[in-house]
């Protein structure tokens, strides 16, 4: 089975405590928190998932950059980041009006997932042509209903506890 986590960074990996003492360096925002990434790869080390990153991080660094950036802040398994989710619209917001709209990041989650439909060749499809399952770790809630059992809530303030990522692998591991 594949199992693919939708990773966030800010508010996942970078907590607030680590950019209040990190404020002074001029790249602060690489600067993850060390027990955060502990925990991140205990998920990887129980699951064996695949790393697809949601975080607004995607849109200026290439998965390349991505994964030393990972491996340079303590990662274990930057070759299990596979790709990045798309942005839907330019910085996530259209006009419609006078009125800004956000476009969920769940939309784009969902956008990767039926990116990856094939036609099994029979008329019918099939996401991934293999079973699967996906968690979403995150501190924002702009995820789509659907998604709300796949999702794991992280707290800005402190990010990735044990808890949340318990959470996730047994959503994985289902």
């Amino acid at each position: 089975m594949k199992k693919y986590l939708f990773l966030d960074i800010d508010g996942v990996l970078v907590n607030r405590r680590v950019l209040k003492e990190n404020e002074w360096f001029p790249d602060e925002s690489h600067v993850f928190c060390e027990e955060c990434v502990t925990h991140l790869n205990k998920i990887i080390e129980h699951t064996g998932c695949s790393v697809v990153i949601s975080s607004s991080w995607r849109k200026n660094l290439t998965v390349e950059q991505l994964r030393e950036i990972f491996k340079l802040r303590g990662f274990k398994f930057s070759e299990n980041i596979i790709d990045k989710t798309i942005s839907i619209y330019a910085d996530n917001k259209y006009v419609l009006g006078k009125r800004w709209v956000n476009i969920p990041r769940g939309s784009e989650i969902q956008q990767w997932l039926m990116s990856q439909v094939v036609d099994n060749g029979s008329g019918s499809f099939k996401i991934l042509n293999v079973d699967y399952s996906y968690a979403i770790l995150d501190d924002s809630q702009d995820m789509l209903y659907g998604q709300r059992n796949n999702f794991v809530n992280t707290n800005y303030e402190i990010g990735l506890t044990e808890e949340n990522a318990d959470q996730v692998i047994k959503i994985l591991n289902q």
